[in-house]
């Protein structure tokens, strides 16, 4: 079983989802794997906390619940350390016949364009520390060998974005030095692109990057993820496809072409959206957003991989199941 992230400020029962999600783990360590979302981070719940509880517009936050069970017992950040031990990534892999080996990333967000795990995936290596990305040296390799690539990233971080909104992230992208992850402790600050980012939707054909200055995140587009999988993979190594959670918006940046119908898509489609052949499946599992519980369970046969996927409104009684080919 793979968790994609977001366990808490999601409702009502964060100290319940998150004793859950333990107690699978600790009683099943090799088959149950927790990965870390945007909110598993002590910034993000004391941010939820700040914004939320202490606003107008209350709500229940984990740092809430915690204050009002445990009280004085309770100091932040000090059960929140646990974030910094989950992987922010999982790489899945079968071998056919031909001792091909093909690869799903699972994950919350997006692509993290200054990572590849070119490396990782050619290693027998079961985990990869990220200590480093280089946003600028990817985007300066495809910028050169693209027109589409270099007009869209040249107008997307050149645009006049308020200050305030997004000036670091800007900066981060335009940096001409690797970035050390450990300056940043913070990763709202540095929104890795696994826990942050987005993805054009199919009806923005021709969208290959954009920047959202409401989130700070980027939109990526097909060609651009086929490039990053190209760049990941090696001989007899190959990153085929994406699984994820987080997006669960529509979003339009009109003086980037973009207009994402992400949110609509996956209402539309029950909690499951498939893309480009199967080259990214966006997964929206939160009913009060999207209408649906919905999870999937994977048939990695290498002669004809399977997704089935499982869904229900939340007074239904049971789920119904869409079965379908994985690529």
């Amino acid at each position: 079983i793979v968790f994609l992230g977001d366990y808490t400020n999601r409702g009502s029962s964060n100290i319940a989802v998150i004793s859950v999600l333990l107690d699978l783990f600790v009683k099943n360590p090799e088959r149950v794997i927790v990965l870390r979302g945007n909110h598993e981070s002590a910034c993000s719940n004391k941010r939820f906390f700040e914004r939320h509880v202490q606003g107008a517009n209350a709500c229940p936050t984990l740092l809430a619940e915690l204050s009002q069970h445990f009280g004085d017992r309770y100091t932040f950040p000090d059960l929140l350390e646990w974030y910094d031990f989950l992987p922010m990534a999982l790489y899945l892999g079968w071998r056919d016949d031909e001792q091909e080996t093909s690869y799903l990333k699972l994950c919350h967000g997006g692509i993290e364009i200054g990572h590849t795990p070119h490396d990782f995936l050619a290693s027998s290596a079961e985990y990869s520390l990220l200590e480093s990305i280089d946003r600028q040296g990817f985007l300066k390799g495809y910028a050169q060998a693209d027109s589409v690539f270099t007009q869209q990233i040249s107008h997307a971080l050149d645009y006049p974005w308020p200050e305030q909104v997004s000036k670091d992230y800007v900066a981060t992208h335009c940096s001409n030095q690797p970035i050390e992850i450990t300056a940043y402790p913070q990763h709202v600050s540095l929104r890795l692109g696994m826990l942050w980012n987005h993805f054009a939707t199919e009806e923005n054909e021709g969208v290959e990057f954009a920047l959202s200055p409401l989130r700070r995140t980027l939109y990526l587009g097909k060609r651009l993820v086929q490039a990053v999988f190209t760049r990941a993979s090696s001989p007899h190594v190959t990153l085929r496809g994406l699984f994820h959670g987080h997006q669960h918006l529509d979003e339009a940046l009109p003086e980037q072409g973009l207009n994402s119908t992400m949110l609509t898509r996956i209402r539309q489609d029950k909690g499951l959206v498939r893309q480009w052949g199967g080259m990214v499946y966006t997964l929206g599992a939160s009913d009060d957003i999207t209408g649906y519980h919905s999870f999937v369970t994977l048939s990695l046969n290498p002669k004809k991989p399977s997704v089935q996927h499982w869904y229900k409104k939340p007074n239904d009684a049971d789920y119904s199941l869409h079965m379908m080919d994985l690529f």
